[in-house]
């Protein structure tokens, strides 16, 4: 016994739901370039920042910094988990201020939805 199969009706506006996706996809790819931009910019401040203040200050004070934080830090090494627990925080902090950044960026970009008239 053989089916014939039925023509489903299409809807006339099928491709309005999917320009409406590609739009706001469109906005997600602009947040993250503008993002991406804006935090390499960031670090790009801070890192010559840090570079001009230690060519003001000369080879041995750079020297003698280096040299503490070696002794702070990795001549004290802290245990497995407690490096484990403050790389976990970092990154915790660092995506959260991603996705705080994300969030503000998006309500800025997105275009606002007219009321409508009824």
């Amino acid at each position: 016994m053989q089916h014939d199969r039925v023509p489903h009706p299409r809807p006339a506006r099928l491709s309005a739901p999917l320009l409406r996706y590609t739009d706001r996809m469109k906005t997600k790819i602009v947040v993250k370039l503008c993002l991406v931009l804006t935090f390499g910019s960031l670090f790009g401040v801070f890192t010559q920042h840090s570079h001009e203040n230690w060519r003001r200050l000369g080879k041995e004070a750079y020297l003698t910094s280096q040299s503490q934080w070696f002794d702070r830090r990795m001549a004290n090494l802290t245990t497995t988990s407690g490096q484990i627990v403050e790389f976990a925080f970092a990154a915790c902090l660092m995506a959260g201020a991603y996705e705080c950044a994300a969030y503000v960026v998006t309500a800025l970009l997105t275009p606002k939805a007219q009321p409508k008239n009824l």
